[in-house]
């Protein structure tokens, strides 16, 4: 029995979009093979303050070359159900001016408890040699009954990267992976 017109319809349709995504996935990870900063493999020793009513965390990072970055951070949410409009706001700001260079949103209910997030790409968004930037993390969150954190590890880079916490040093990393 053949297959008639509309399922063959159906069938080159997914075809061209599992192709698309395959091609998507490639071209990602032709792209994207170099970590620049890995702090994923170290010892996790807590997470940041609850990212909840105006409290955010900064990690600072020293560029030594030009590229366009992409991050994964490690979000814990201690299984928590959100709402559709709770995010979390990941800015990208220019530590000698305090230019915020680039801001993005993300659904808190699309990150899974203490797993590397999905890739947040900054796209179009270049990072210069020879600058210190500040990866800032807050959330749009209010009630404390719906907690989101970061990962954190303890500093085995201090020359290359270090973590502010509403305005206070501290001695840890955010546990978290960027891509070139």
């Amino acid at each position: 029995m053949e297959p008639t017109e509309e399922k063959k319809r159906k069938i080159k349709y997914l075809a061209i979009i599992a192709l698309a995504a395959v091609l998507y996935l490639l071209q990602f990870s032709l792209n994207r093979q170099r970590v620049f900063l890995d702090t994923d493999s170290d010892t996790e020793i807590g997470c940041t303050d609850v990212l909840v009513n105006g409290t955010y965390v900064e990690q600072s990072v020293y560029v030594d070359h030009d590229f366009e970055m992409v991050l994964q951070l490690c979000v814990i949410t201690w299984n928590t159900v959100y709402d559709s409009e709770d995010m979390l706001i990941v800015s990208i700001i220019d530590r000698g001016t305090g230019e915020v260079i680039h801001e993005a949103e993300y659904r808190a209910d699309s990150f899974t408890d203490h797993l590397l997030s999905r890739f947040l790409i900054f796209e179009g968004q270049k990072l210069e040699a020879g600058k210190w930037y500040n990866i800032r993390i807050a959330s749009n969150i209010t009630d404390e009954g719906r907690p989101i954190a970061i990962a954190c590890v303890a500093n085995t880079i201090p020359e290359r990267a270090e973590i502010i916490c509403n305005g206070e040093p501290t001695d840890y990393n955010l546990r978290m992976k960027i891509w070139e």
